[in-house]
């Protein structure tokens, strides 16, 4: 379902068999790297269960969201897992990424900010308690944005990382 990111001679793509609204009773994903050149498989990492939104790539990292309740961080050179993050809620998003931390929202309602050096909590902030989010966190500005069913869009500010000069 997500949008296929390109770096450094790679395409980089989550698959799975879940949808947005439930898992496959055998549930499988993965993140698929290829060459951009001719599109011969570099690598793949399983992960338990579907990766439905994009998989951005920062400095050489890609981070992707599955419905098995992490976050992964992988290598993209050679598709070695840096870090999973037990998030304890599912995943159906992409993630946002800039320099400092990731941005995820989740089936609970929470929309989590993590360092992105090593992957560690910052905050959670509960949005929409008891009702899923869908919608991929967006950064523009220092804002973040996500949109909800039903409750429209919210605008966080105060708890990002402060833009560098």
């Amino acid at each position: 379902f997500g949008m296929p990111a390109v770096a450094d001679g790679r395409l980089i793509a989550g698959i799975g068999n879940a949808t947005f609204v439930m898992s496959d009773p055998n549930p499988a994903g993965c993140v698929l790297c290829l060459s951009a050149a001719d599109g011969k498989e570099l690598w793949r990492v399983k992960v338990g269960d579907g990766i439905l939104g994009a998989v951005p790539v920062r400095n050489g990292v890609a981070y992707a969201c599955s419905r098995d309740h992490c976050l992964y961080a992988i290598d993209i050179r050679d598709g070695r897992v840096i870090k999973k993050l037990d998030i304890n809620a599912i995943l159906v998003c992409s993630p946002a990424v800039t320099d400092k931390a990731v941005y995820v929202v989740t089936d609970h309602g929470k929309v989590y900010g993590i360092k992105r050096a090593g992957l560690t909590f910052l905050w959670s902030h509960s949005l929409t308690p008891g009702h899923p989010l869908f919608s991929s966190p967006a950064i523009a500005d220092g804002r973040l944005v996500v949109g909800s069913r039903g409750q429209g869009l919210f605008c966080l500010t105060d708890a990002l990382p402060a833009p560098k000069p």
